[in-house]
């Protein structure tokens, strides 16, 4: 800021914009950063002693709360908007307003962040501190307390506070993970009988389609999950049977006779898998996310659970007995139910400074004999990383 006023401002306010500087991180990371805001602290002590400013006590508890989460967020104390406040006071009375630098000051006080609120409690005995951390709806992120015997610095009270109050610079990370189910089932039928052939087809092919958007949950690695689901695929069952059939008599007496491949029957069915139903239990997820920053280790664990859907049913049967054609039709819709995805593990490596987390993995399960189907299950993961404080501020 002292680089857009003239010598003389910096002459007369030489010190004030040194204090400043020393009080609030730097224009370009301050917008860059949410904030920690910290009131003055209340302080209780014994009538008589000597007085402790809250504004003192504060300060030394920015200043250990930038020392642990300088790398994700800042501080703002009321010192410091005191100091903006009345620093620009100072200039309008010499006739310098400076837009830019009043464009700042209510940048700064309408930031977003963490209002962290502390009490110290003073007495011949010891000292003790309490710190509170929430966000802008009021719920409660955290806490901490310190106490000591005797006197003792506050120093020392904030940092082992601020130890205690969760890692708010800790990855949390979001994006989606996109999973595949494919089944094929291929089975062919052949029988002689007493009295004819029967041939039977199955031809089905299944598909799962689901995408599991991920959002922080809180302040853990747990996700929570949104399911989007779409199955599709065509099931398709064909059984002909040839029989012989005793034809020929009726209205003129004749005697009937045994005719071979007198009586065929054709069934023909499609299903085809329709809209899934995502009520109360049904079409839920979940993802764990482990990360090893130090390492470069990460870990994704996710479980898609049991779905509902609807099964449309259209049938055909045509059977002919000695020369006589039937035909029937018919539809049905019924209720299917698919029992959820295997668990499975993504692991990989990534760079202690990389945002994104990208993995495959997937499942083959083949059928021992011609009767059984053949299981395929696909994972692909594409997730991102931003502080939890960035989340909280929101």
């Amino acid at each position: 800021m002292a680089r857009r006023r003239g010598m003389n401002s910096v002459r007369v306010f030489g010190l004030a914009a040194l204090s400043l500087a020393l009080c609030l991180p730097l224009p370009g990371e301050t917008k860059e950063k949410p904030q920690f805001m910290l009131p003055d602290t209340k302080v209780s002590q014994a009538p008589g002693d000597e007085r402790v400013e809250g504004s003192s006590v504060a300060s030394s508890l920015a200043t250990s709360l930038h020392y642990r989460f300088k790398s994700c967020a800042s501080t703002l104390t009321m010192d410091d908007l005191r100091m903006l406040i009345g620093f620009e006071k100072q200039r309008e009375m010499l006739g310098g307003g400076d837009p830019a630098l009043l464009g700042e000051i209510s940048d700064a006080m309408g930031r977003k962040g963490l209002l962290v609120t502390s009490t110290l409690h003073m007495s011949p005995a010891g000292n003790s501190l309490n710190v509170h951390v929430f966000d802008k709806s009021g719920k409660s992120l955290g806490q901490g307390t310190a106490s000591c015997n005797g006197n003792c610095s506050r120093f020392d009270l904030t940092k082992e506070v601020v130890a205690q109050l969760p890692d708010f610079c800790h990855p949390q990370w979001f994006g989606s993970l996109k999973y595949q189910y494919r089944e094929f089932f291929d089975t062919k039928h052949h029988a002689e009988t007493d009295d004819g052939t029967e041939d039977a087809l199955t031809d089905h092919f299944y598909q799962m389609d689901v995408e599991v958007r991920l959002t922080p949950d809180g302040m853990e690695d747990q996700l929570k999950a949104e399911i989007v689901a779409k199955p599709s695929g065509p099931s398709k069952v064909e059984t002909r049977r040839v029989a012989s059939a005793l034809c020929g008599g009726g209205d003129d007496g004749g005697e009937e006779k045994e005719v071979k491949g007198g009586y065929r029957e054709t069934f023909t069915m499609s299903n085809t898998m329709g809209a899934p139903m995502c009520e109360q239990d049904a079409c839920t997820g979940t993802a764990s996310v482990v990360t090893d920053p130090v390492k470069g280790q990460f870990s994704i664990s996710p479980r898609i659970g049991p779905i509902r859907y609807h099964v449309h049913s259209s049938w055909h049967k045509e059977t002919i007995h000695c020369g006589k054609n039937q035909k029937e039709n018919g539809e049905d819709q019924v209720e299917g139910n698919w029992p959820g995805s295997s668990q499975i593990s993504l692991e990989g490596s990534f760079a202690p400074d990389q945002t994104t987390i990208t993995a495959t993995g997937g499942i083959r399960q083949d059928g021992k004999d011609k009767q059984s189907a053949t299981v395929l299950e696909s994972w692909d993961a594409n997730l991102q990383s931003r502080p939890l404080i960035e989340y909280l501020v929101k």
